[in-house]
């Protein structure tokens, strides 16, 4: 069975989300003539949408066979000439013909298939489950389909959320190596939720300047207080002090979480960063696209509990926000 329902989110583990998500999300990159990189977006931006809304559970030698034939006929359709562009799609369709990529991905598929088994089954499905309840409590809506990937975001990456696939991508294969996994995992994919949710709400401006602390402030603080609520509910205490102290190491690894910690340390309250998020979705057109400016983000901050100016230090870093609107 290639999906595992924990609580309201629904993961996919296939052959077909391992190479859907090591294809589509790898880091592509192309640099040449404006002609050429006319004709490579036009090619991405047509083939990768059609190759990330097949189905998860679609068979996956039905699947390379679709999306070989969509590789061709998007050649077709805008006519691709360019040597570099013809070149990336000759890559693309090897990677899925490849009969070693075949078996890496139902491989891949075994192993993460077992792990996820013995995780539902264990006290940290119970709070994986919980824990997913708890954001749709505070509402973090929606819960996006996850799907598990192997390699394809880097070895330091454990998850990410794909607009265009409308999923989060876990990466198992670092998921996995981490020393705390079960814990780990939970706390990827809903922090992937978070990123997601706030996309949702703010759709996608280019033009608009983003708080990138903000963005990584609210999916760590409020994914670890959603697993932190799950876990009290446990009977038994030494699985609470474990998965605390799980939680302060993980956040010592990410990024901004030294701010995470200044920002517990300063309000003692874990969601004052969604919660600012869920009034910048109240905000009118213009003030939303100009949310990232001292004069409106500051007083959403100190409206729920954190007080704080800006340029805000911490240790031997600091935060700021931006002066001047569009």
């Amino acid at each position: 069975m290639p999906r595992f329902d924990i609580g309201p989110i629904a993961f996919w583990v296939s052959p077909t989300t391992i190479m859907k998500s090591a294809i589509a999300l790898a880091n592509w990159q192309a640099r040449g003539s404006q002609e050429m990189l006319q004709e490579y977006r036009q090619f991405r931006n047509d083939f990768f949408p059609f190759l990330l809304s097949q189905p998860h559970d679609q068979p996956l030698d039905e699947f390379c066979m679709v999306a070989v034939e969509a590789i061709k006929q998007t050649i077709h359709r805008y006519n691709v000439s360019d040597p570099t562009v013809l070149a990336f799609a000759s890559t693309l369709t090897e990677t899925l013909e490849s009969p070693e990529n075949h078996t890496a991905a139902i491989d891949y598929t075994r192993q993460y298939t077992d792990w996820m088994q013995q995780f539902q089954a264990s006290p940290a499905g119970d709070i994986a489950r919980r824990a997913a309840k708890q954001l749709v409590s505070w509402g973090v809506q929606p819960l996006y389909e996850a799907v598990a990937g192997a390699g394809s975001l880097g070895n330091q990456v454990y998850g990410q959320y794909a607009p265009a696939m409308r999923a989060i991508c876990v990466q198992m294969k670092v998921v996995c190596q981490d020393t705390h996994a079960d814990i780990c995992f939970i706390e990827t994919l809903l922090h992937e939720q978070i990123h997601a949710a706030i996309f949702h709400q703010m759709g996608d401006d280019a033009e608009r300047r983003e708080l990138g602390w903000l963005h990584e402030l609210a999916a760590l603080l409020t994914s670890q207080a959603a697993i932190r609520t799950a876990v009290q509910e446990l009977p038994d205490p030494h699985q609470v002090t474990r998965v605390v102290r799980i939680l302060n190491d993980l956040r010592t690894r990410q990024d901004f979480g030294d701010l995470a910690d200044a920002v517990l340390k300063d309000t003692s309250h874990p969601l004052v960063a969604w919660l600012a998020w869920k009034q910048v979705f109240q905000l009118s057109p213009d003030q939303q696209r100009n949310y990232a400016t001292c004069e409106i983000i500051t007083p959403i901050l100190h409206r729920y509990g954190w007080n704080v100016h800006f340029p805000y230090h911490y240790g031997d870093y600091f935060v700021s926000c931006f002066v001047d609107s569009l």
